[in-house]
């Protein structure tokens, strides 16, 4: 794919198929070098099955990020199937799993400030799916937030705008817009009154009421991702399993 950062090639790193992210060369400012250094520096240090697992990333000659490879996002997939209950629940306990990890980072809690459909990237299962967020270009570690979010509006919460109130409930937001997506399967509208009318066409009480509290206009009243978990019905995200998992994975591409 291509977009207004770069290009997302398919390629090779010590035999393993990767994605390799490659910037734009006109883009490469001091500026940006700034930005593409912050998005390594949290990248390096989060390790996580639901959130895409990062390899490496070099600024000599081009700037490249190498990700692991997968094979398509909600976004495609929202746009050619509908998605049954079972796989949306599924989807969104893992996605919820993700900002879960990234908001209890200590010392300060990492905020992602771009979750949308392009950025859950799906691997297909037997039965179904299993997502992982992609791209930190606009993370931050909440105590360093200057800038405004830069992601798509129509996934932003109101107090993006203003970088002194971010604070992990803007993910939340972006996740409640997430999940009005994902049941009506249309692309989300921006102003709240367009907002709501997608609301009213979920068939999905228990869905519509989470999605209202997630979407609130005041932060306070919004659910942590801890709560969401639980009304999801996966109350504990299994540390042990996921750090298994974590550590044979990264000893598979470092053996290879």
């Amino acid at each position: 794919g291509r977009g207004g950062w770069g290009e997302v090639k398919i390629a090779k790193f010590r035999g393993l198929r990767v994605a390799a992210k490659v910037l734009h060369n006109m883009i490469i400012s001091e500026y940006n070098q700034h930005l593409f250094s912050r998005e390594m520096t949290i990248a390096a240090k989060i390790r996580h099955p639901n959130l895409l697992l990062f390899i490496g990333a070099t600024r000599e000659g081009e700037a490249v990020i190498l990700t692991e490879l997968m094979p398509t996002s909600l976004r495609r997939e929202l746009e050619t199937r509908v998605l049954p209950r079972v796989q949306i629940t599924s989807i969104a306990q893992d996605v919820a799993c993700a900002l879960r990890y990234l908001h209890q980072w200590r010392p300060s809690p990492i905020i992602h400030r771009d979750i949308s459909s392009a950025n859950v990237l799906l691997e297909p299962l037997p039965n179904g799916w299993r997502a992982k967020v992609s791209d930190y270009g606009s993370a931050q570690f909440m105590n360093a937030v200057t800038t405004a979010a830069p992601g798509s509006p129509a996934y932003a919460a109101p107090e993006a705008r203003y970088p002194d109130q971010h604070s992990p409930k803007m993910d939340t937001f972006s996740y409640g817009v997430l999940l009005v997506e994902m049941c009506v399967r249309r692309f989300p509208e921006s102003s709240p009154a367009q907002r709501e009318a997608q609301i009213l066409q979920i068939q999905w009480a228990a869905m519509v009421s989470l999605v209202r509290r997630c979407t609130s206009e005041r932060p306070a009243d919004r659910p942590s991702m801890r709560d969401i978990m639980e009304l999801l019905g996966r109350p504990d995200c299994t540390p042990h399993y996921y750090l298994t998992v974590c550590a044979l994975t990264i000893a598979s591409i470092t053996d290879q």
